[in-house]
């Protein structure tokens, strides 16, 4: 542990990834078209060399407990398969690389504790670009008013009721999770701001007696 978070991406974050992610053993497109792998693993270019996967790919149907999804075939048709020991290399890389993305988002941010640092990373992880595609709600964050922060993350004007963002509505469950974090983030500041303002209050209180005493 260094000031009080993980070194290595926490259990908790990497639940999180599988849930949301889900882990297939098939190539398939993502949101936006990007071939995929594992636990929502976007294939680089030496991925896409060992497996075949080029323009001329094709992608068939294919049913998965998530539903069904656009699956990679190889130059026979057959939808091709990935070995269980590549899916988990991949995770353990991706989670890494991400978690140590989150941690340094974090910094920047203000935001301090575990909890919000594991949020921070799954961030990181499904949409990298978060900070230069969002700068608005990126400076709410930092500037510590999340309902902002919430309202641009969801809306591309930043006011609720109107059109929604491309992240918000490609995929509502992970700004919704995101969201969340944030505003119980929110609430705790305040609680802990509120308990300073107490401590510093009573202390005002009693050193001037303490003083009187003496």
């Amino acid at each position: 542990m260094s000031n009080g978070l993980s070194k290595e991406p926490t259990q908790n974050f990497m639940e999180h990834l599988k849930d949301r992610e889900g882990t297939l053993d098939v190539i398939y497109k993502d949101t936006s078209g990007l071939a995929t792998g594992g636990t929502g693993h976007l294939l680089t270019g030496s991925d896409k060399a060992a497996y075949g996967i080029n323009e001329s790919t094709k992608y068939v149907d294919y049913p998965t407990k998530y539903g069904m999804r656009q699956a990679a075939t190889d130059v026979s048709g057959k939808v091709i398969k990935l070995d269980v020991d590549v899916t988990d290399d991949w995770l353990k890389t991706d989670s890494t690389k991400h978690y140590e993305g989150g941690k340094a988002w974090s910094k920047e941010l203000g935001l301090e504790g575990q909890e919000i640092v594991d949020k921070v990373s799954a961030v990181n992880f499904q949409f990298p670009a978060f900070k230069e595609k969002m700068p608005s709600a990126w400076g709410a964050i930092k500037s510590g008013d999340m309902g902002e922060a919430i309202n641009q993350m969801k809306f591309k004007s930043g006011i609720p009721g109107t059109e929604k963002s491309d992240w918000f509505a490609e995929t509502p469950d992970r700004v919704e999770d995101f969201a969340s974090a944030l505003t119980s983030y929110g609430a705790s500041q305040k609680k802990t701001s509120g308990a300073d303002i107490a401590m510093d209050a009573m202390s005002k209180i009693d050193n001037p007696l303490r003083q009187m005493i003496n």
